[in-house]
Parts: structure tokens; C-alpha cells; sequence
């Protein structure tokens, strides 16, 4: 039997069912006993996070200081977030509590550390590899979460996405073409040339004659 499908008048022992006064009274409270009983469902509110509607969710937000939070998240992050919110409080200010809320709001992003890319100690970023690119109100929604829940001394270098494109190159190259044509006398050897030469000099005669007398 069913709690909140059962008659009153069905559980009540041999002795009080001949009881007419009982028999009736356990009839006229049994559907409001079995509206209250399928009422209580309600109050199992964690067990039920899937189910309960938007404005309930934000109550619980608030209630549970989920300080990533934002009413601009769609209903299924907000959710996660509310489930994860005693565990992110437990572990605030860790590399955990930053690849939890990574992992709500860019389920397919990676937390990647400095020392995986050759960074600055204490600095870590976010690779969204090859997944959607967000808008930019998304970005600055979850660089807020991260900074809420990372602690002090460390410092998110930055959240990128890769993308490969084929492309095709085509390179130009000038051509200058240079041509030489000589025109004139065939080359000859060295040549010798004969020279007559001549010489003058000027002669000068001179005779001296003494006569005695």
C-alpha cells in the first residue's frame, strides 16, 4: 500500500473498525491526511534539485551563499552550482573549487597550470580548446566565478580557444631576365712594333793657325 493512496479505515485495528463513530471520522480526515502526505515530498529539496522550479533554485543560491552564481546562468548550470555548493565552500580558494566551476560553466574547457605551459609560477588559464566560443557576457560571467573561487596569490592568465583553418598559399616571384650582346673588334694578342730611330748631334770644328812673324 501506498502512504498517500491508503484509506485511514484500512490500517485501523479489528478492535476500532466496529467503532461507527472511528470508521467515519478515519473517512472524512483521509483525504486531507493524504494531501498533506504527498505535500511532504516537497520538503525533500536537495534530492529533488532536478525538479524544482527556476525561482526556487535562486532562493536556494542565495540561502547557500553560492558566490559563483548568476542569474544570467541557464537553469542547468545554476542547478550543478546549487549541488556543488557546501563541496565549493569545503574547498574554496583551491585548484579544485576552479576546475569544479570551470567544468558547470565550460563543461568542456580545461584548467591548465603554469608549469603546463611554461607560465609564471602561481598563474594558471583556461583552454576551451576546440569547443563553442562563448559570447562575451558568458566570458566575463565565468572570470567572475573563477575569481570568487580561486584564492588570492593566484592569477588567471587568460581563457582561449583553438581553431585550425586549411588554407592555401600562393606565392609570386618576379623573373627578370638579363641578356648581354657585345658587338665589336675580335680580341688580339699583344702586339710589338719596330721603330727606327735617329740621332743628331750638332759638330763643331775648330783649327787655330799661329803664324810667326
Amino acid at each position: 500500500m501506498k502512504l498517500n493512496e491508503t484509506g485511514i479505515v484500512q490500517i485501523l485495528p479489528s478492535s476500532l473498525q466496529a467503532d461507527e463513530n472511528v470508521v467515519h471520522t478515519s473517512k472524512a480526515v483521509t483525504d486531507s491526511v493524504n494531501k498533506v502526505t504527498a505535500e511532504t515530498v516537497n520538503e525533500l529539496i536537495m534530492s529533488r534539485i532536478d525538479e524544482l522550479p527556476e525561482p526556487v533554485v535562486n532562493s536556494l543560491a542565495w540561502q547557500l551563499h553560492v558566490d559563483t552564481y548568476s542569474e544570467d546562468l541557464d537553469i542547468v548550470q545554476k542547478r550543478k552550482l546549487v549541488k556543488n555548493a557546501i563541496k565549493d565552500h569545503k574547498y574554496k580558494g583551491t585548484s579544485w573549487a576552479v576546475k569544479s566551476v570551470v567544468e558547470v560553466l565550460l563543461n568542456y574547457a580545461k584548467v591548465e597550470e603554469w608549469f603546463e605551459y611554461k607560465g609564471s609560477p602561481y598563474h594558471f588559464r583556461v583552454n576551451g580548446s576546440y569547443g563553442p566560443i562563448v559570447n562575451g557576457d558568458s566570458l566575463q560571467s565565468l572570470v567572475n566565478a573563477i575569481n570568487e573561487a580561486k584564492n588570492v596569490r593566484s592569477w588567471l592568465d587568460g581563457i582561449s580557444f583553438e581553431r585550425q583553418k586549411m588554407v592555401s598559399k600562393h606565392l609570386a616571384m618576379p623573373v627578370a631576365m638579363y641578356k648581354e650582346i657585345r658587338i665589336g673588334l675580335p680580341d688580339v694578342g699583344p702586339q710589338t712594333t719596330a721603330m727606327s730611330k735617329v740621332i743628331s748631334m750638332p759638330v763643331s770644328i775648330f783649327k787655330e793657325v799661329k803664324v810667326n812673324g
